[in-house]
Parts: C-alpha cells; structure tokens; sequence
C-alpha cells in the first residue's frame, strides 16, 4: 500500500468530518457580528462585549484543538508498522543503497602464520544502471586456511563498465551495451541484497527485541540456517528500521557446537535513497574508451564437465512460481559443436531435495555463433520464487557441470518491460516464434 496516499486520504477523511454544515454555521456567526448593536463605549457594555468575544475566542480555539488531537490521533493510527516479511519487496523499491562494513576471514599471512583479519566491503547501486562494488576473494587451502586472492572492483555507470587487467593492474572504461546495462547492475544488486541482507526465506526470522542502531529505533530479527545439524550453521541479525521497511544494519554469525558465534560478515552502515558519493562518480580510466559493437548476447555463467558445456543467460521471474530462462549446452566431439545433447536438470539452489523442476521449452534462437533456449520453469505444490536461485545441471560420463541463475525480479508496473528488453536482445537472426507475458504467466 502506498503510505503517501493513504496518508492523503486519511487527512480528506478527516477535514470531511469537520466541514460538514460548515457553511451554515459560518453564516450564522457572520450574522450574529454583523447584527451586533454599535459598541457604546461605557464600562458595562465594554466588559458585556469583551465577555461575548473571549467567549467566541474560546469557542473556536476549542473547535481547532478537537480538530488538531482528532488529526494526531488519524495520523497515529494510519501509521504503517513495516515486519520482515515486507522486507524483500522493498528493497526491490528503493531507488539507491549505499552499504559500508567488513568481512572476518581466516588467513595465512606473509610469516606463514594463521591470523584472522577483516577486510572492508563497499557498495552502492542507484537504479536502473549505476553500481559500485568493492569486495574481496578468497582462495581454500583444504586445511581450513584461506589466502586473500585480490580485491574485486566493479563500477557500471550508465553504459560504461569498468573493466581491470589483473596482470598489469590498468584499469579501462568500456561502453556496454544500453539495453544491457540495467540487466547487469539489477542482477548484482539483487544477487547482493538476498545474499547479504536478506540471506534466506523471510518466514524464518524472528523479531528478537527493539533497539537504537545508527540512531534509528529499530526492530531486531534472527534466523538460524544450518541447524547444526553436522555441528556448523549460520545465525543472521538484522536491525530494520519499521518507519520505512529497510534494514539498518546486518550481522552474519559463523555457528559451531560448543563455541560461541564468530561474525563472519558485518554491514554496520546502509543508507537507502541517498544520492552517490562524490567520490565513486564520474568514472576515471587510464586509457581512452574501447570501441565495441553491440550484437547479440553473452553467456552471464559458463561451466563444463569434459567435453560438455553450459552457459546462462539472464532469467526473469514472472510470478511467484514461474521464471523464464535462457541457457545453451553443447559438446565437442572432434572440433564439431553439437548443440542440446544432454538437457540440463533444472532444481532450486540450497533445497535438500534437489528434486527436478518443471522444464517447458519455448523457443530457440542463435546468437553470435551460439544457440540458444528460452525455458519456462514452473514451481508446483507450495514452493516460492523469493530471491530464489535456480541451478542448472548437465552430467557427462559420470562428471557434472552446473550453473546458478537468479531470476530478476521487477516491479509489476516494470515486468512488461524488462520482458520486452529481454525479447528484444534474444530474437536472432529471423524474429519469429516472439514470446508474450501474457500466455506465459496464465
């Protein structure tokens, strides 16, 4: 519901109540002035005067404080409370995020020591295309250490990306495609707030207590993931502010039997709606920008098992249980590509059944040498697209390649675009067999 309006008629509904017959009794005290005799100036009729005007004064300043309490009170009343459960639709809502903290990681340092340290993390994203993101890898020694790889550093401003050379450490500007543009940063920003903010079905939190965080009063959540089950699991807290429905603040707590929580992630400062910080924008580059065309597609995701391949494209999600999405798979078999040999099995990412999921395959089209299928993928019984991640799996002789595809998600007032964006870019080379929203999500 839309606060701004409900709040608009619930201040009509208000002054309606107050307005009724009000001219009529304006009438009537603008005769009973007008009708007044002339003021003789004597002590009797001067005091007898003063009397009936305070006692006018007094009659209107009670009307206007009923008036004022009635209007606190509707606005009190009118208020809307926002829970957890809202919180994925409006961080789908807001215009710009700006999120500041660090991750806790266990690393090998320099002397060959174990040492844990923390690392900052930052980013912002302001709709529909500019992101900048600051992040860290880390590379598994198999004996529970781990070495920093490098910093990850992806700024998108409008239709330029920024693109580094890891061997020289240059930094480039490169034009993206602009019909491209919004996909990209809406998929980082999407894969960025359920990995970190959200983490998880919001139906597992609980409202723990209430407390100040960054000077805001808010509501505090937890969920455990994991169960302990094997001894590990997660614990994530989040403070949310109930005034507009964003988080605050969040905490990700490593679990372990018998130990006390590690934090593991902490994003201690997020802002939401605020304009860029001079810093992060116009982009800087070392070398002038890189011609490119723009023609076709790109795989999103790539992995392989042997000779077999599969890519993803993007994917849309156009309910809450069904999701469009564009894939390829080949093999080579003696330098000849053979396309749509082994069929991906499509389940939900993170579900202990891994059971397989409806797959309707609508069409196919190629694209810069690459073939290409749009797929609908139905949820039956009581499962959920919500920030959900669908993982697509080929196996070959034994071995697996698998691929994660999140579908995006939109506002209902933006879906019918983001479809015909996404139509638009995948038509090939003939532009027939085109797809509609509307027989897709009957």
């Amino acid at each position: 519901m839309n606060s701004g309006n409900q709040r608009d008629n619930g201040l009509r509904n208000a002054y309606d109540v107050f307005s009724e017959d009000h001219e009529s009794q304006r009438d009537e005290l603008m005769s009973r002035i007008a009708n007044e005799p002339n003021v003789v100036v004597t002590k009797s009729v001067a005091q007898h005067h003063w009397y009936k005007l305070n006692r006018m004064i007094a009659t209107i300043a009670a009307v206007l404080l009923i008036m004022v309490s009635s209007l606190v009170l509707l606005n009190s009343n009118t208020s809307v409370a926002y829970g957890i459960e809202t919180l994925t639709q409006r961080l789908l809502a807001v215009r710009s995020l700006h999120v500041q903290g660090f991750i806790v990681q266990k690393v090998v340092n320099s002397q060959g020591e174990r040492e844990t340290k923390k690392f900052p993390v930052r980013w912002y994203f302001e709709r529909p295309k500019r992101l900048w993101l600051q992040s860290y890898g880390f590379s598994d020694q198999g004996d529970g250490r781990a070495t920093v790889v490098q910093q990850n550093h992806t700024v998108i401003d409008g239709d330029l990306r920024v693109s580094e050379d890891p061997s020289s450490g240059n930094r480039f500007v490169v034009p993206v495609d602009p019909r491209t543009s919004e996909l990209m940063v809406e998929l980082m920003i999407q894969s960025l707030t359920f990995e970190q903010l959200v983490h998880g079905p919001t139906d597992q939190f609980s409202k723990v207590r209430t407390e100040y965080a960054n000077g805001v009063k808010c509501d505090v959540y937890e969920q455990k993931l994991g169960g302990l089950s094997d001894g590990q699991g997660t614990l994530q807290r989040i403070w949310l502010n109930p005034r507009n429905g964003l988080p605050v603040r969040v905490d990700i707590f490593h679990l372990s039997s018998g130990a006390e929580p590690q934090l593991a992630l902490t994003l201690s400062n997020i802002l939401a709606n605020e304009d860029a910080p001079d810093n992060l924008f116009p982009l800087e580059h070392d070398h002038a920008l890189i011609p490119r065309e723009f023609a076709g597609i790109e795989a999103v995701g790539f992995s392989s098992a042997g000779p077999a391949r599969l890519g993803t494209w993007y994917a849309l999600q156009l309910s809450s249980t069904k999701a469009l999405v564009c894939w390829t798979q080949h093999i080579m078999v003696d330098d000849d590509i053979r396309w749509f040999t082994h069929e991906p099995k499509f389940s939900l990412a993170g579900q202990e059944s891994n059971a397989v999921l409806e797959v309707e395959n609508l069409r196919e089209f190629s694209s810069n040498g690459v073939r290409w299928r749009w797929s609908l993928i139905s949820l039956s019984g009581e499962e959920q697209f919500s920030g959900t991640t669908i993982r697509a799996t080929v196996t070959y002789d034994g071995n697996s390649a698998s691929g994660e595809i999140l579908p995006l998600q939109f506002p209902e007032d933006r879906l019918q675009e983001a479809f015909d964006v996404m139509q638009e870019l995948t038509l090939g080379a003939t532009g027939d067999n085109v797809l509609t929203l509307d027989s897709l999500v009957k």
